[in-house]
């Protein structure tokens, strides 16, 4: 996607190319984008922010309301667990310090904004863990009229079952199609045929 889209919008339009902290927020962006294509809840794999910045996120959470804005960038280098930089992914934690930081209480709000307007959720890969309270909260209380497809792509058919109990709500629509794929190529590959 990288390739078809700029980073800004597929992300978020603060995330730079480089450590360098940027001046006076949103004076220096290039690219608005108030609508990410993606939304990384629990961080990325190629995002990157200051190893002390990432040990406030993951640790007790304390120092992490002084300053709630950390400064992320894309990257595709390895990092080393001594370097100074940190691949920015949440790991799962029973409380994690989400609200409290700038740009992850941005993109959990914009994911709830998305979750009621979507006709169709895709989820590929998660499985939803007892102890992400966060997400199953999200989940499981975002209210919708014009939800009528889900699809689950994972290789464990029996995430489905967890996911309609989520859905199984008097808020969302009573007849939600359910779709499911074992294999994520194989499921964009059918889809990218099925919209061409």
């Amino acid at each position: 996607m990288l390739e078809r889209f700029k980073k800004e919008q597929l992300y978020f339009d603060a995330i730079t190319d480089s450590s360098q902290r940027p001046p006076k927020r949103k004076t220096w962006r290039e690219t608005l984008c108030d609508f990410p294509l993606l939304i990384k809840l629990h961080g990325s794999i190629n995002w990157r922010c200051d190893v002390n910045d990432f040990n406030r996120i993951i640790g007790s959470g304390q120092g992490v309301g002084e300053d709630p804005h950390i400064h992320i960038w894309k990257s595709d280098s390895h990092t080393q667990p001594n370097d100074d930089v940190a691949p920015l992914v949440i790991p799962p934690l029973p409380a994690k310090p989400l609200s409290s930081i700038g740009i992850f209480r941005w993109l959990w709000t914009k994911a709830f904004e998305y979750l009621r307007q979507a006709e169709e959720i895709i989820i590929c890969g998660y499985s939803l863990p007892e102890i992400d309270q966060f997400a199953r909260s999200l989940f499981s209380n975002f209210p919708s009229e014009r939800l009528t497809k889900v699809t689950i792509v994972d290789p464990h058919p029996n995430i489905i079952e967890k996911w309609r109990e989520i859905f199984g709500r008097d808020n969302l629509p009573s007849s939600i199609q359910w779709e499911w794929a074992d294999d994520f190529s194989e499921y964009v590959i059918k889809r990218l045929e099925r919209n061409q």
